[in-house]
C-alpha cells in the first residue's frame, strides 16, 4: 500500500480481518476510520505506530495497528508483524 491509500481510509467504514497464532481466532471487525497519523514512526523496527484513529462497531480495537515500511511500500499489521491486515469498504 502507498500512503496515500492508508490516507484514503479516513471517514470510511471497514470490515476488516487479521490472522492470529495459530489455533487462536483471527482478529476482526468493522470500525469507522476517523483520522490516519504517520506522525509516530519508530526507526529502530521501522513501523508507523498508532497509525489509525478508528470507532470500534464491532469486534477488535483497529486502533492497535500499524504500519511496516518495506522501501517505498507499507503494510497494515495487527498484534505482531507479518499479521497484514485484509480490508473492504462497506
Amino acid at each position: 500500500m502507498t500512503r496515500e491509500e492508508i490516507t484514503a481510509l479516513a471517514g470510511q467504514t471497514i470490515k476488516w480481518s487479521a490472522p492470529s497464532f495459530e489455533e487462536n481466532k483471527p482478529y476482526g471487525g468493522i470500525a469507522q476510520i476517523l483520522r490516519v497519523s504517520f506522525d509516530n514512526y519508530d526507526e529502530t523496527y521501522k513501523v508507523y505506530r498508532n497509525i489509525i484513529i478508528a470507532r470500534t462497531i464491532e469486534g477488535d480495537d483497529l486502533n492497535y495497528a500499524f504500519a511496516e515500511v518495506y522501501g517505498e511500500s507499507l503494510e497494515l499489521c495487527y498484534s505482531d508483524g507479518g499479521r497484514f491486515i485484509t480490508y473492504k469498504s462497506i
